[in-house]
């Protein structure tokens, strides 16, 4: 008995070693994998100065620009009097004191709605799948950045075979983020049909996903960390 975690771009958290402590054994798969991109654009919008601050959605894009600012003390100056709003908590770690940072929002849904009402012209960095249309608001100016490529892990599906003949196919499935999802949907419906299993959302966005492929036994994590997936694991496959 196992439940399959199927990631990417780590978050900080290791969930395997988590749940393992928790009595729940667990594989992990990469679904997707980052391909950073030419930075050039990036730099040269981080260098206009009616920008109000940055939204950051990902720690691999909290990791770019800190380099960034590493390589450019002169930028990291000019940004270090505006705001940054930051999905989890992971972004702020990375880039730690060097910026103002709000961060916390659990997901980009709740950033969009503390946005709401306020009168702000922001950067946001983003991968070719994201949108910066969820944070348009009436008073909100989003100038988006394609900074880096989210693209499907040529791996997975060979590590996946791999471990279904190790161990059989899992108990559960856990999805960390719709890219994921997008990319191991039909790979793993090669091999055995899912949609009726147990599967897990680490948040609101990729359980909408879920739904729009066709699983109908779905439950989502109240918060997205290692903690609440073990909860919702412990409970739902009654573990002691």
């Amino acid at each position: 008995m196992y439940v399959l975690l199927v990631g990417g771009v780590s978050t900080g958290e290791d969930y395997s070693s988590y749940l393992t402590q928790r009595g729940i054994p667990s594989c992990k798969i990469d679904g997707i994998t980052m391909k950073a991109l030419d930075t050039a654009d990036f730099i040269s919008l981080l260098r206009d100065h009616n920008l109000d601050g940055m939204i950051l959605t990902s720690s691999f894009a909290a990791a770019i620009l800190k380099d960034v600012f590493d390589k450019n003390p002169d930028i990291l100056e000019n940004w270090k009097t505006k705001i940054f709003y930051a999905v989890g908590a992971r972004s702020a770690d990375i880039l730690g004191n060097l910026v103002n940072i709000k961060s916390g929002f659990l997901n980009a849904e709740q950033l969009a709605s503390h946005l709401v009402g306020k009168k702000l012209n922001l950067l946001y960095p983003h991968s070719n799948l994201c949108s910066p249309e969820r944070f348009k608001s009436p008073n909100i100016t989003i100038q988006g950045c394609v900074l880096y490529q989210t693209c499907e892990n040529p791996l997975f599906e060979e590590k996946f075979k791999g471990v279904v003949n190790e161990r059989g196919f899992p108990v559960a499935y856990v999805f960390f983020s719709p890219s994921n999802l997008k990319f191991v949907f039909e790979i793993i419906q090669k091999y055995k049909v899912i949609t009726n299993e147990k599967v897990a959302a680490l948040g609101k966005t990729t359980e909408n996903s879920l739904i729009s492929f066709g699983f109908t036994n779905i439950r989502r994590c109240t918060e997205p960390n290692a903690r609440s997936l073990g909860d919702l694991l412990q409970d739902w496959l009654k573990l002691e």
